[in-house]
């Protein structure tokens, strides 16, 4: 299950250069996009605009299927912007983020309750002329992935990213490359491939980092989302002196509703259901521990969007 979410990821990494400011939380176009060329660069003046984002959700009770035991979570995540170079033919932008999951897992094989932290410093360019419609896009995401008391060389993630881009026009792009990552516990090498569509004003639809999802302008201050984003991540633990792995896999498949509460601060809430959800451990060996799909849940979540 780990492999089918990840591949999310590459196929929306090289479409991070063609959204706005919301970093993959979907697109919404301005009226005035639509009177400009395919050389226009103004959604990515948007996209690497600074912003700081947090977010809450709690994930009720997930049931392992054909098997008695729960896991339910707390999530807390924030993303600091470094802005690092902005000029005409080139971006540079770095974050901080860190997330937080609080996770209560009972089982007959494997039960407590676990302070789980991933920290990362993704850093991103773009480079784009006003002459083509052709762009680059390059991402490197160092991190680490622990409980922090037992982290080690296999704590350590990066993600790499390679693409390139074709603005068809205003509305319309389309970018391949290739992607690496070790964020889910093996080395994958992936073809990529992102689209985004904007049909109208107030329709748009993206394939993101965030995952696939379709936003409904209602106005200036009031938006729409329908999402299906991939979640979870492997973290090494101590669990009373036993050196262990855990992976947590799975899909979020939720409405949003945004309202801009003072210029370009937006509040967000939302709700929906895990899909697909997939917990494994690993003991220091490699050896298996547990491995249990997980039976459908909700989740209700809360975020602040600011930028700047």
């Amino acid at each position: 299950m780990k492999h089918i979410f990840s591949l999310l990821l590459p196929a929306a990494c090289i479409l991070l250069v063609g959204i706005p400011a919301f970093g993959g939380n979907g697109v919404t176009v301005d009226k005035t996009v639509s009177t400009m060329n395919s050389t226009d660069d103004s959604l990515i003046r948007d996209f690497f605009q600074p912003a700081v984002d947090l977010r809450y959700t709690y994930d009720d009770g997930m049931d392992l299927k054909h098997s008695s035991g729960q896991l339910s979570m707390h999530e807390a995540e924030i993303t600091v912007p470094i802005p690092l170079v902005t000029s005409p033919n080139f971006y540079l932008m770095s974050d901080l983020y860190y997330r937080y999951y609080q996770m209560d897992v009972n089982t007959a094989e494997f039960s407590g309750r676990f302070d789980l932290h991933s920290a990362r410093v993704p850093i991103q360019a773009a480079w784009l002329s006003a002459d083509s419609p052709w762009f680059v896009y390059a991402l490197v995401a160092p991190g680490i992935s622990s409980e922090f008391k037992n982290s080690n060389e296999d704590s350590l993630d990066m993600s790499v990213s390679l693409d390139v881009g074709y603005r068809f026009s205003p509305r319309f792009v389309l970018a391949v490359g290739a992607y690496y990552t070790r964020d889910y516990g093996d080395d994958l090498v992936l073809p990529s491939i992102g689209i985004l569509w904007a049909p109208t004003d107030k329709y748009s639809l993206s394939l993101t980092s965030a995952g696939i999802i379709g936003t409904y302008k209602c106005n200036d201050d009031w938006r729409i989302k329908l999402k299906g984003i991939p979640y979870g991540g492997r973290w090494f633990i101590d669990n009373n002196g036993n050196k262990q792995k855990i992976e947590l896999s799975g899909g979020k498949v939720g409405v949003d509703i945004e309202h801009r509460i003072y210029k370009q601060a937006w509040l967000r809430l939302g709700a929906g259901a895990n899909v697909f959800s997939n917990l494994r451990v690993e003991d220091a060996r490699g050896r298996e521990v547990l491995d249990r799909d997980l039976k459908p849940a909700l989740y209700v979540t809360g975020a602040l969007h600011w930028a700047f």
